[in-house]
């Protein structure tokens, strides 16, 4: 078998020009993986990510759930099983203390 008989890996250069060629849905699918498998820090980063933040500050009034402290807000997972598909469920809006407090005691109260 002569080498260009072989198959060949697609070269990057291939796979950036095909990329616009596949279905919106395999586009989707891709992102979704990506935003699932990336580094949680750099998922903080994201598009996506602030977008979803600003719906849930928004969501909760710009105010900490627990103790509705408006300072120092911080958007907490409460699960991270859908990273990159969450629902508006699974976060919820906290101040830095009881976010903190939380992490600490593994539960959310407001006594």
């Amino acid at each position: 078998m002569k080498n260009w008989d072989k198959p060949q890996p697609a070269s990057p250069q291939l796979k950036r020009m095909a990329a616009p060629y596949r279905t919106l849905a395999e586009n989707i699918e891709i992102e979704k993986q990506a935003l699932k498998t990336m580094p949680y820090h750099d998922y903080l980063k994201t598009h996506e990510w602030h977008t979803l933040r600003q719906q849930v500050l928004l969501r909760d009034a710009y105010s900490c759930r627990i103790c509705a402290c408006p300072d120092n807000l911080e958007v907490h997972h409460r699960s991270y099983k859908r990273r990159g598909e969450e629902s508006l469920s699974d976060l919820i809006v906290l101040c830095a203390d009881c976010h903190q407090s939380f992490h600490d005691n593994r539960t959310l109260s407001n006594d």
